[in-house]
């Protein structure tokens, strides 16, 4: 046989052997599937991955998974297991923004389907409630599973656990194809204008986009709404919580470089608001802000300039606004009218001229310690600084300044004079550059000299007697007038204040 021959030969051999083997596999996997019912037994498995968890925010790790018997709702939970559900709950209540999607899974095979998958997902939601986590926080849904697996003879992967935004916010602007998603939602608290939870790191890197979007496109503005409800407590500086909850985005935004003009607030009332209860955060707000991109018209800009003018024109009138509710040692703003109307010019001034500065000077009485008097006046002028900003004014548009007790507006020889020489003088600089104090009182360098007659002694025995009287109340002063006292003698202003303490000392016996 030559060598030709023997190569097709062995040839012939190995072919003869591959079709062998491949029937010989088929034979064993088909000769059975017909009339059988163990091609249906579910396959067993190990699970060893993390089947809890939230993007790259929350993992419980490697636990062991829940287990089910067939046809059964009851679940068999490991040690770590449970463990694992703890670290759900905990997480669950640290954010109230997020909800858990609990899927319950069940096989066609099963008796009773659906009732199986639903029941499944009760009995782990039931552990959440146990704990107190609200309601809206965990939902239910069923799911038939084609493939069934089995560990150790029981189901294995029959709940699936799902983490979603409550009610996620968008921002778009299909003409220039933005599309924002904020999983915050911007929730905020209820009757006050703090954010529920600090911005995340998504809400600060879709900011980033934003600020970059408008940047861009100077034609484009966003339109913030601010949303309150009727019934929430304006505990605010500002006429409505919706301004103020506005304004707290718009400072975000203009911090990244936004141009003012590019950014229009707006407010209003919903009484469909929907609230929502944490036992960690309290109750809180859903869809408080609302997002539209909008062109810039040349009317927007029109009112502006408009705006702007006519604001101008009043805080030239007024010159100075101050604030004396102060008592020596606590500090706090107590809303009027009148000072919401004017916060609200204020606001909407600095953020149409973007080179103005607001002024916090502050004032103290005088004592026997002059670098303690300019401390205090200086700590109440950041606490202004602080409210202000609150409100929505950046602060590096805020300036603090003290002047200690070298400008009083009193004599300081009386509890009324003593207490409007604690204030803070808002003053507004159009340019940013610092104003001019002409419009404080002028410089005191001498301390008013005591008379010593019976008038003197009996108003000395009225100070001590108005001075220790408890829970006297605040001067109620409007904080806005232009005083009079800095145009009277001495003796004048201590006959005024005579007058005026001895008014608030009849009024708090009443």
């Amino acid at each position: 046989m030559n060598k030709k021959s023997i190569f097709l030969v062995s040839l012939i051999a190995m072919a003869l052997v591959g079709w062998i083997a491949t029937g010989s596999y088929l034979f064993a996997t088909t000769c059975c599937e017909e009339g059988t019912a163990e091609t249906t037994t579910p396959a067993p498995v190990v699970n060893n991955k993390s089947w809890i968890q939230d993007g790259n925010k929350f993992d419980v790790g490697n636990a062991s998974p829940i287990l089910f018997a067939i046809n059964s709702t009851t679940p068999i939970l490991a040690e770590d297991t449970e463990l694992a559900i703890a670290k759900t709950i905990d997480y669950l209540k640290d954010n109230p923004l997020k909800k858990l999607l609990l899927i319950g899974y069940y096989g066609e095979e099963e008796t009773s389907n659906a009732n199986i998958g639903t029941n499944r997902a009760m009995a782990i939601r039931s552990f959440f409630m146990q704990s107190n986590v609200p309601d809206y926080q965990v939902i239910v849904e069923t799911k038939e599973k084609k493939h069934l697996q089995l560990q150790n003879e029981n189901l294995l992967d029959m709940i699936e656990f799902k983490f979603e935004a409550i009610a996620p916010t968008t921002i778009k602007d299909v003409i220039y194809e933005l599309n924002l998603l904020f999983d915050d939602n911007f929730a905020f608290k209820k009757s006050s204008f703090n954010l529920l939870m600090p911005p995340s790191t998504q809400t600060k890197s879709n900011f980033d986009k934003l600020a970059a979007y408008l940047r861009n496109r100077s034609k484009r503005k966003l339109v913030i709404t601010g949303y309150y409800h009727p019934a929430e407590i304006n505990s605010s500086g500002l006429p409505n919580l919706g301004i103020v909850r506005a304004n707290k985005i718009h400072m975000l935004l203009t911090s990244l470089g936004v141009p003012e003009q590019q950014i229009e607030i707006k407010s209003a009332a919903d009484s469909n608001l929907k609230w929502m209860l944490s036992p960690s955060y309290g109750e809180f707000m859903l869809n408080s802000i609302a997002f539209e991109v909008e062109a810039i018209e040349p009317a927007y800009l029109a009112s502006l300039a408009q705006e702007k003018e006519r604001i101008e024109a009043l805080l030239l009138d007024k010159k100075v606004y101050r604030l004396k509710d102060f008592g020596e040692q606590d500090m706090a703003v107590i809303p009027t009218e009148e000072l919401r109307t004017y916060l609200a010019d204020l606001v909407a001034y600095v953020n149409i001229n973007p080179q103005a500065a607001i002024y916090c000077v502050g004032h103290s009485n005088r004592t026997k310690n002059r670098e303690e008097d300019e401390k205090k006046a200086f700590e109440r002028a950041k606490f202004i600084k602080k409210f202000l900003s609150n409100h929505g004014v950046h602060p590096d548009k805020l300036v603090v300044k003290s002047v200690g007790s070298t400008h009083p507006l009193g004599t300081d020889k009386t509890p009324y004079g003593q207490s409007i020489n604690r204030r803070v003088d808002i003053l507004v600089s159009f340019d940013g550059s610092q104003p001019r104090l002409s419009v404080l009182p002028k410089i005191s360098t001498t301390p008013d000299t005591l008379k010593t007659n019976k008038n003197t002694k009996l108003k000395e025995e009225k100070d001590s007697a108005a001075a220790t009287k408890p829970n006297k109340p605040k001067s109620t002063i409007n904080p806005s007038e232009q005083v009079e006292e800095e145009n009277l003698k001495p003796k004048e202003k201590e006959e005024k204040e005579e007058k005026e303490a001895a008014t608030v000392k009849k009024d708090s016996t009443k």
